[in-house]
C-alpha cells in the first residue's frame, strides 16, 4: 500500500513500535517493587517465596496475553471508543459513551491511586537512604513535578522515553550477583514447598502489587504502530521482569535467610551493602544503585499519569495543545494521595489492596472486552450475509 506523501509517515512517527511497546510495559511494571517486594513475600510465604514470585508473575502473564489479544481487536480504538463497535457509529460518541463512563473512572481510579502509592513508597525510600533531611513532601513534590513534565506529551513521546531508559535500568543487576557469590549461602533457600494452598493463595495476592501497572497496554495500546504484533513484546516484558523478581528474592534469602529479610525495609539496598569491593575502590555502592533504579520508578510514574491523562484527554475530546494543562491539573490530587497515609504500614497495606483491585479491574476488562468483541464479530457476521454476493 503506497504512502501519501509526508502524512502516512508523519502518522507512523506518531505510532508506538513494536520495541517501544516492549519498553513501555517492561518500564512500568519493574518499578518500586525492586526494593522491597522480598519482604512482604518472605513474611506470607516464607523459603517459598522464591517460586511464589513466579506463579504470580504466570499469572500476571496470562492476563497480559488474553487483554493483549482481545485489544488487537480494537485496533487504534481507545477505551471509550469500543462501545461504539457494536453499533457501528466510529463517527461520533453515542449513549454507549455514558455507558463506559463508569469503567473508565476505575480505570482513572487506579491510575491515580497506585501513582500515589509508588510515588510515596520511592519518596520514603530516598529520605531514608539519601536524602535523610529532606521533608518527605519536597521529595514527593519534586518526583511528582519532574515526573509530570514528561507525562505531559503524547504518548509516543512517552514510549521513545522509555525506550532511551530501558538499558540503564540492568545495570545493578550485575552487582546482585557479586553479592549473591560473595554473602550467599545456598541452605537458607531451603526447605521449599511447605505451603497449603490457603498460603499460596495469599502469597501469590501479595506479590501482585511488584506486577502492578500492566493495565497500561489498554490505554497505549489504541497508539501502537502494530498492534497485532504485541502479543510477544508484551510476553517477553513480563517474563522479563518475573525473572528479574525471582532472581531478587532468591538473593536476598541465600544472602540474608527468611528471618533476617523480615526486619529489613529494603532487601534489595542491604544486599548492594554487604558487597566488599577489593582495595575499597567503591564506597556507598547503594546510592549509585538507588540513583540507577530511580529511573525505573520514574518510568513507572510517568506511564501511570500519562495514561490517566491521555483518558481525559481523549474521553472530554480536549485538544493536544492542552494535554499538559491537564497533566499539571493532576498535581494537587496525586501529591493528596502521596502524603495521604499516615505511615509506612499504611501505604503497605494500600499496595495490597492495589494488586487486588487491579486484578478485578483487568477481570472486568477482560469480560467487557469479550462481550464487544462477540457483538463485533456477529454484527461483522450479519453485515457479510446482507452485502451483495460477488459474481
Amino acid at each position: 500500500m503506497a504512502k501519501d506523501g509526508n502524512g502516512s509517515n508523519q502518522a507512523e512517527l506518531d505510532t508506538i513500535t513494536v520495541y517501544q511497546s516492549f519498553a513501555l510495559l517492561l518500564s512500568t511494571i519493574m518499578g518500586v517493587g525492586i526494593l522491597g517486594l522480598q519482604r512482604g513475600l518472605v513474611k506470607e510465604s516464607g523459603h517459598d517465596a522464591i517460586w511464589i514470585i513466579l506463579v504470580g508473575g504466570l499469572l500476571v502473564m496470562l492476563l497480559v496475553y488474553i487483554i493483549t489479544r482481545l485489544m488487537e481487536r480494537f485496533p487504534g480504538k481507545a477505551l471509550m471508543y469500543l462501545g461504539m463497535i457494536p453499533t457501528g457509529d466510529d463517527n461520533r460518541f453515542t449513549w454507549t459513551k455514558w455507558m463506559f463512563l463508569p469503567f473508565l473512572l476505575l480505570a482513572a481510579i487506579y491510575f491515580t491511586v497506585t501513582t500515589g502509592v509508588v510515588v510515596r513508597t520511592f519518596g520514603e525510600v530516598l529520605i531514608s537512604a539519601v536524602f535523610m533531611k529532606t521533608p518527605l513532601e519536597a521529595t514527593i513534590l519534586s518526583l511528582l513535578a519532574a515526573s509530570i513534565v514528561v507525562a505531559a506529551n503524547r504518548p509516543v513521546v512517552i514510549a521513545r522515553f522509555n525506550e532511551f531508559l530501558l538499558p540503564l535500568m540492568f545495570l545493578p543487576v550485575p552487582l546482585v550477583i557479586i553479592s549473591l557469590v560473595q554473602k550467599g549461602e545456598w541452605l537458607n533457600l531451603l526447605p521449599l514447598f511447605r505451603l497449603d494452598w490457603n498460603s499460596m493463595i495469599k502469597g501469590v495476592f501479595s506479590s501482585l502489587f511488584a506486577y502492578s501497572g500492566f493495565l497500561v497496554i489498554v490505554v497505549y495500546m489504541a497508539r501502537y504502530q502494530q498492534p497485532k504484533k504485541a502479543v510477544r513484546p508484551h510476553i517477553w516484558a513480563v517474563g522479563i521482569v518475573v525473572l528479574i523478581y525471582g532472581f531478587l528474592v532468591s538473593t536476598a534469602i541465600s544472602v540474608f535467610g527468611i528471618y533476617e529479610i523480615q526486619r529489613l525495609l529494603w532487601p534489595t539496598l542491604e544486599e548492594v551493602k554487604v558487597i566488599a569491593i577489593p582495595g575499597k575502590i567503591f564506597e556507598r555502592l547503594e546510592s549509585g544503585v538507588l540513583a540507577i533504579w530511580m529511573l525505573a520508578v520514574f518510568t513507572t510514574i510517568i506511564n501511570l499519569i500519562g495514561a490517566l491523562v491521555d483518558l481525559v484527554v481523549t474521553y472530554f475530546n480536549i485538544k493536544e495543545t492542552r494535554r499538559k494543562w491537564v497533566a499539571w491539573g493532576t498535581l494537587p490530587v496525586l501529591y493528596s494521595i502521596s502524603v495521604w497515609p499516615p505511615n509506612l504500614h499504611t501505604v503497605f497495606q494500600w499496595s495490597d489492596w492495589i494488586g487486588m483491585y487491579e486484578l478485578v479491574l483487568v477481570l472486568l476488562f477482560i469480560l467487557v472486552f469479550s462481550i464487544l468483541a462477540g457483538l463485533r464479530g456477529r454484527r461483522k457476521g450479519k453485515e457479510d450475509a446482507s452485502s451483495p454476493s460477488s459474481v
